[in-house]
């Protein structure tokens, strides 16, 4: 690279800043063609921009897809794999097979059913790899596996995802088969780390036996772009029965009703802007210094905004009247609300240990368990509570934050037993580093190490936590229970 080369590069610098489109300067800089000669002479890394959902009519999977499987061709052995490919079969991708798959015959039987193509030409690139490997049940069967993916992984093309459907471990019979299902969960994540430089993530759905038919959710929110920010991670589906509700996959949540707290800005209002376009009519919870921007966000989205202080009964109460004024009953609550008051734990007075622990983890219990005692959420609702990765992982400065974000993952881990007996669902979602006007007040070194510290080498947007919120709201879901799902792009911390 010539002098002339890194002056115009370097001139060029504020330019790029000034017009960044987003928070992230660094990775608007490195990605800009005027940069790319002087970053590829410092040989700085270029973490690839994330494709997100733009529209709700997105196609869920396009491009190419292969798919592989470990079923030896039994009945009871391929449930999954008829669910995985009619789910496949769905959307606009072409859909092929390894030609040296061990289970070809297997594979051509299914393709007599579904639109499967041996794979012929060895260059072209796929948008997803997917592999069925429930019949899996030893540690030496594993190779089966392997053998897919080292074939395969190189054709990954930018942006795409893989999945690997395997059992839920407690729900093994014999212990060699439990581990070889617990492997699968150390051989994504070390998957998802290889290809997070690709803008790629790989992610595991792990099965409870007769749960095939409720494959179809996760299996599409992790195809789709909606999931972009999500990798390393493990989803455990459950049997549920009576769950075969029809859906509408463009707006699944129509003639639903949800309650969002938190909602004025950042990820509550994320959430609500995403749980509407899904078709929810919204009620929207916020305290009364948030008011003006929570009622104009009500107004634009058609809800119904909601000023209450749900610390003290008082505001409980009025929550719950005018819940019941809106709607009678509601199909959807998310527990978004929260706040952080930090010092280092010496420092800290009671009144900031006492007022996080009582928004973040008690006010999650108090409106949870109202809204169920007073039959206001319906059977088959939902409940998503918003955790942290710090509740995970911890962090200096935040004992209180933190006790309280590992609290809620604890509370709905217990809740769901009792949930479960009303059909309703409880999961938890715990962002890692996501851009907003809190993550903005960071100091620049902090918020660029945070920024950088996972897979994807990037922050979330507050839309990713949005759209793992409305998949796990979505009806179709009602086999996600107790999950924790981390919306960090595999942060290191707390891995």
């Amino acid at each position: 690279m010539s002098k002339g080369q890194v002056r115009k590069a370097i001139q060029n610098f504020s330019k790029i800043q000034k017009n960044a489109s987003s928070a992230d300067v660094y990775q608007n800089v490195v990605n800009h063609p005027w940069a790319q000669p002087l970053v590829k002479a410092l040989n700085l890394p270029i973490p690839l921009q994330l494709k997100r959902q733009q529209q709700a009519s997105e196609e869920f999977l396009r491009g190419k897809a292969l798919f592989g499987s470990a079923t030896t061709g039994k009945k009871e052995e391929s449930a999954a794999a008829t669910a995985i490919l009619s789910t496949l079969a769905s959307s606009s991708a072409k859909l092929f097979f390894s030609k040296g798959d061990n289970k070809q015959q297997d594979l051509m039987n299914a393709s007599k059913a579904y639109p499967l193509r041996a794979l012929t030409d060895a260059t072209q690139k796929y948008s997803a790899l997917v592999y069925d490997a429930t019949s899996i049940t030893t540690p030496e069967e594993l190779t089966a596996l392997y053998d897919f993916y080292h074939a395969s992984i190189t054709k990954l093309a930018e942006h795409s995802r893989i999945i690997v459907i395997g059992l839920s471990p407690s729900s093994c019979k014999e212990p060699a088969q439990s581990s070889a299902m617990y492997a699968l969960e150390g051989f994504i994540r070390s998957t998802a780390k290889e290809i997070g430089g690709k803008a790629a993530t790989a992610n595991l759905i792990q099965l409870e036996p007769g749960a095939e038919h409720l494959l179809e959710s996760p299996l599409r929110y992790l195809l789709s772009r909606r999931s972009a920010f999500i990798t390393g991670q493990t989803f455990n589906v459950h049997k549920v029965s009576g769950s075969n509700e029809s859906i509408n996959w463009r707006q699944p949540l129509l003639d639903k009703t949800a309650l969002v707290t938190g909602a004025s800005r950042g990820i509550g209002k994320a959430i609500a802007e995403t749980l509407a376009r899904d078709g929810a009519k919204v009620i929207l919870l916020d305290i009364e210094p948030c008011k003006s921007d929570l009622e104009t966000l009500a107004r634009r989205l058609g809800g119904h905004a909601v000023i209450a202080d749900v610390s003290n009964k008082k505001g409980l109460n009025k929550l719950i009247k005018d819940v019941q004024k809106g709607s009678d009953t509601i199909d959807i609550v998310v527990n978004n609300a929260g706040i952080t008051r930090d010092k280092t734990l010496a420092r800290m007075d009671t009144k900031r240990w006492n007022s996080v622990l009582d928004i973040n983890l008690s006010a999650v219990q108090r409106i949870t368990e109202a809204l169920v005692d007073k039959k206001i959420l319906k059977v088959g609702g939902r409940v998503i509570c918003i955790s942290s990765i710090n509740g995970i992982a911890g962090c200096f400065g935040q004992t209180n934050y933190s006790t309280s974000k590992a609290g809620v993952i604890g509370y709905v881990e217990a809740m769901d037993k009792v949930l479960a007996r009303r059909r309703i669902t409880i999961n938890a979602i715990a962002p890692g580093f996501i851009e907003t006007q809190m993550t903005q007040a960071i100091p620049f070194l902090s918020r660029e190490i945070g920024r950088r510290i996972n897979s994807l080498s990037q922050g979330g947007q507050p839309e990713d936590v949005a759209e793992a919120v409305a998949m796990f709201a979505n009806p179709a879901s009602a086999g996600l229970r107790a999950n924790t799902l981390r919306v960090c792009g595999q942060n290191l911390v707390g891995a």
